[in-house]
């Protein structure tokens, strides 16, 4: 595993910017490196590059939100161009789950619960990781080119 923190980009609605800034908060607090649009991003820079999660605060206004879908559906389909982003989404107060995402386990959080919430990420994200690279390596070893066999079966 990377000495560098995994970093993760909350994607929310404005009406939930409270709850947004009290994750953002824990998940720093467990040594996460946090990007919300607000302070950490400055024109031109590029999520592509900087970010390894996704956290989808879901919630009534999210799902109202054309930005926010738009978000959740470039990092849904891969879209955000750059392999290996895995999409977290946490549940805001009992919201109903986009399409996209009814299938796939998510965390809920309301005011009362965020710290255990972050927790909940911050222990899942290296398992996560692993996975990844189980799977990077596994395609760079199919990826391989293999030696010629013998008709008995040996290397050439």
């Amino acid at each position: 595993m990377s000495d560098v923190a995994a970093s993760v980009f909350i994607s929310y609605s404005h009406a939930d910017r409270e709850l947004a800034r009290a994750l953002a908060t824990a998940l720093r607090e467990r040594g996460m490196r946090v990007w919300i649009d607000e302070g950490e991003l400055k024109v031109g820079d590029s999520l592509i590059a900087e970010i390894d999660f996704f956290l989808a605060l879901v919630s009534e206004a999210s799902r109202d939100s054309n930005w926010c879908r738009k978000e959740l559906a470039l990092a849904v389909t891969g879209e955000l161009g750059r392999e290996g982003v895995k999409v977290l989404p946490v549940r805001v107060d009992g919201a109903a789950m986009p399409d996209s995402l009814v299938d796939v386990y998510y965390l809920a959080v309301s005011a009362d619960n965020v710290s255990e919430v972050a927790e909940q990420v911050t222990v899942a994200i290296p398992k996560h990781q692993e996975e990844e690279r189980e799977r990077s390596a596994k395609r760079r070893d199919a990826a391989r080119p293999t030696a010629p066999r013998t008709p008995a079966g040996r290397a050439t």
